[in-house]
């Protein structure tokens, strides 16, 4: 008898579940907003699997919101989510969009950040997918390996399409070749294929013409709407085939910052710690005191072998702040 009122009950739950799911179903309104929501959550396939970076990190700032990089900015923007926006406006001038920015510099005076910013930006807007190489990664002892890791980068940005390769460290895969040589070891013939493999992948990216176009000679606009960014630190150093016009396009050089983007990095770098209360804000912050020390680090920089970078600046900042 108890085993007959259990079965019952749940008999019952049952019943009442089936009723509850055909009265949503009845009732129920996709909207728009669930799309979007749905949008940030699902992912493409291609992104859940891929061995490198696939997503911009939190807090990564707007360009924008970049200090110290007003027109660096601007033309980063110009060259790469240009293209993305406006591909079919390039093709009705007459000319392919361009498809590779190349920023170079010394360390730490933000061309990473500005490549992640350049993705957030992509990204909001719905423009392009992400990855992110460190080219270093890349490069294996076993024969063979380092080319199929770069042809799988650009088979995935080929799935993921739109898409925006971010290659940092550039120079590990890309040195400048040493001629050809009889006498060249086994390691700079890997090298040279290497480079080989990845001036292919750059080239089958682009099209010389316009997607669909007559005579069946275009291309699906999906196929075209890959663009990279790669990051250097000695342009000298990558070979001249790999920075010619039709791979990377624009060349952006990265430098350390003057007395007037020194000031926006102060006051990047002080102004929410000097949000607490225990900090004197009107004499930390005033203009004086980052002026002063804006030139005495514009002044030393010309006096010294080694340029103040932008991560100096906010090196100074956490110091000053601890």
């Amino acid at each position: 008898q108890q085993q007959q009122q259990q079965q019952q009950q749940h008999d019952h739950h049952r019943r009442h579940d089936r009723d509850a799911v055909l009265h949503a179903s009845q009732t129920a309104r996709l909207l728009m907003d669930d799309w979007k929501a749905a949008l940030t959550i699902v992912r493409p396939s291609g992104l859940r699997t891929a061995l490198h970076d696939t997503r911009v990190p939190q807090g990564t700032p707007r360009i924008a919101a970049l200090a110290g990089m007003g027109e660096l900015g601007a033309r980063a923007t110009a060259a790469v989510l240009a293209p993305l926006r406006h591909a079919k406006q390039y093709w009705a001038l007459g000319v392919p969009p361009p498809s590779g920015l190349l920023l170079h510099g010394a360390s730490g005076n933000g061309k990473t950040m500005l490549a992640l910013s350049l993705a957030c930006e992509a990204k909001e807007h719905g423009l392009a997918n992400f990855i992110a190489v460190r080219c270093t990664e890349l490069v294996s002892k076993v024969v063979g390996e380092s080319e199929r890791a770069v042809a799988d980068v650009f088979h995935r940005a080929r799935k993921m399409s739109p898409c925006l390769v971010f290659l940092d460290q550039i120079e590990a895969i890309a040195r400048r070749r040493q001629g050809a040589d009889d006498l060249a070891t086994t390691s700079e013939h890997t090298w040279d294929r290497l480079l080989s493999c990845l001036l292919t992948e750059l080239d089958g990216i682009g099209s010389k013409s316009p997607p669909g176009g007559g005579g069946g000679g275009g291309r699906p606009l999906a196929e075209q709407a890959i663009v990279v960014v790669g990051a250097a630190v000695d342009m000298g150093r990558l070979d001249p085939a790999l920075i010619r016009p039709g791979r990377f396009d624009t060349h952006l050089h990265v430098t350390g910052p003057d007395e007037g983007q020194m000031v926006e990095l102060f006051q990047e770098g002080l102004a929410k710690p000097m949000q607490h209360a225990s900090f004197g804000q009107e004499e930390c912050l005033s203009d004086t005191v980052i002026g002063e020390a804006s030139r005495r680090l514009v002044q030393y920089g010309r006096t010294s072998s080694n340029a103040v970078s932008r991560a100096d600046v906010m090196g100074i900042c956490r110091e000053a702040i601890m």
